[in-house]
């Protein structure tokens, strides 16, 4: 009963990844709308701008598409992949990998270390190219 209870919000992740996969494969989001807050609320597109038409465009194989859309496309759907995995082998194997995981990279991501400064230039610099293609 408890590993039952445990798992709860593994299978309720993993079910709303699918549907949300589901969703963008069968119901194409139409090219003139956008899914983004902060652009509808400032008229400029933000870092992540783009990334659900590109992931759309990957689940199609338009894979030129989806890097004209936004780069970040693809890590978004590499990291869907593992967290989809990831939530497989802990149902699977009665065992809580995901968690662990997360901890870690938390503790990873702190301001001294170089791969933070790598990451926060590499959304910087995808914004400015973001800004320019909208």
């Amino acid at each position: 009963m408890e590993l039952r209870r445990k798992y709860r919000t593994h299978q309720l992740l993993l079910s709303l990844l699918i549907v949300g996969i589901l969703v963008l494969w069968l119901k194409p989001i139409p090219e003139s709308s956008t899914l983004c807050i902060f652009k509808t609320a400032t008229g400029i597109a933000c870092p992540s701008c783009g990334t659900g038409h590109g992931i759309e465009s990957l689940l199609n194989g338009h894979f030129r598409e989806a890097w004209n859309y936004n780069p970040f496309s693809y890590i978004v759907a590499a990291g869907t992949i593992l967290l989809i995995s990831m939530l497989i082998s802990d149902l699977i194997f009665g065992r809580n990998y995901l968690a662990p995981l997360l901890k870690k990279m938390q503790m990873q991501l702190s301001i001294r270390n170089p791969f933070t400064w790598l990451c926060i230039t590499l959304v910087l610099v995808n914004w400015y190219r973001t800004i320019q293609h909208s």
